[in-house]
């Protein structure tokens, strides 16, 4: 039999050249060339990223990273569903923006609903416009990108303090230009960072929690009503799991009602005297009981008695007290 025989066969194995591998290649490279050819390869990576600068392009989902200067943190799934729904019936009607973070990777700037929404439907990739943008400009796109897409009061105020922390704007009207919004929508959304430190604590956990009107009503009540605050996070806690947050200054004075109507009576004690100061009877008065002490050990207590018994009757007959 023909050594190519016995290797078709399986009955012997060729011994390989080593020396062909590109294990053994490698292995014969120094650490410089390596890194050399190693560098060669990135660079030609992303200048093929790089070229797509300014351009759309198809940019698979799972490539997409949120931006670190996003401030809505929740979406409805309800509407990522519809609009997830709507982008496999319609397709993808306008491109999201992007911006290369790494070789490979991209960070969303402006359509992260639309990033979400495809990762519900299924849909691999999104047209993404891709861009060159500075931290500074990134952050500012995701903000004013934000204000069209639409984020709770309480995510609104993060921003517009933001704005004025970082330089974007310097006064409460420069802020409402920036954003295309009225001043006072400005001004009772940042009024919402005054809300007390517990409830800050809330509203970073779940920023729609409450709106500014109702954070008003909070930081009122929690000013004015020191011995209350734990009710007021009750109260907060309501709206949480499903209580309309107009509810909340009237389910605390329940509360505070009901408290008080349960507390003991405290006794009630009067002192009558005569015209001269010296003490004549003290009235002591808890719940439903009414006594009359004689502090005049000169007084006759029968007597006194039956006036008081004279008396109650002729309110009774009376319709009186």
């Amino acid at each position: 039999m023909k050594f190519s025989g016995l290797v078709a066969s399986g009955k012997i194995t060729p011994k390989i050249d080593l020396s062909t591998t590109q294990e053994y290649a490698s292995a014969l490279e120094s650490g410089e060339e390596r890194r050399s050819r190693e560098a060669a390869v990135a660079a030609e990576e992303a200048s093929a990223v790089t070229s797509t600068v300014g351009r759309e392009a198809l940019i698979n989902v799972d490539l997409l990273d949120d931006s670190p200067f996003q401030y809505r943190k929740k979406y409805d799934p309800v509407k990522i569903a519809e609009l997830a729904g709507s982008m496999l019936e319609a397709g993808q009607r306008t491109p999201i923006t992007v911006r290369i973070v790494q070789a490979g990777r991209y960070e969303v700037i402006k359509g992260h609903s639309r990033k979400y929404a495809a990762k519900h439907g299924l849909i691999p990739q999104l047209s993404a416009l891709v861009v060159e943008r500075t931290d500074r400009e990134a952050k500012l796109d995701c903000m004013l990108d934000n204000e069209v897409e639409g984020v709770c009061e309480y995510e609104h105020a993060l921003m517009y303090r933001d704005a004025l922390k970082d330089g974007y704007a310097s006064n409460q009207s420069q802020v409402a230009r920036l954003f295309r919004c009225s001043q006072p929508k400005v001004s009772n959304c940042l009024s919402m960072l005054d809300l007390p430190e517990p409830v800050l604590e809330m509203l970073d956990a779940d920023p729609g929690l409450i709106g500014a009107k109702a954070a008003k009503v909070v930081t009122a009540m929690w000013k004015e009503q020191p011995s209350s605050h734990h009710l007021i996070l009750e109260a907060l806690a309501r709206v949480q799991a499903g209580a309309d947050q107009a509810t909340i200054k009237g389910w605390v004075a329940q509360k505070l009602a009901s408290i008080k109507n349960t507390e003991p009576k405290k006794l009630v004690r009067h002192f009558i005297t005569t015209t001269t100061g010296d003490a004549r009877y003290v009235t002591l008065a808890k719940e439903r009981d009414i006594v009359i002490r004689l502090a005049d050990t000169s007084l006759d207590r029968d007597e006194i008695h039956q006036k008081v018994d004279d008396f109650l009757r002729r309110l009774a007959t009376e319709g009186g007290a």
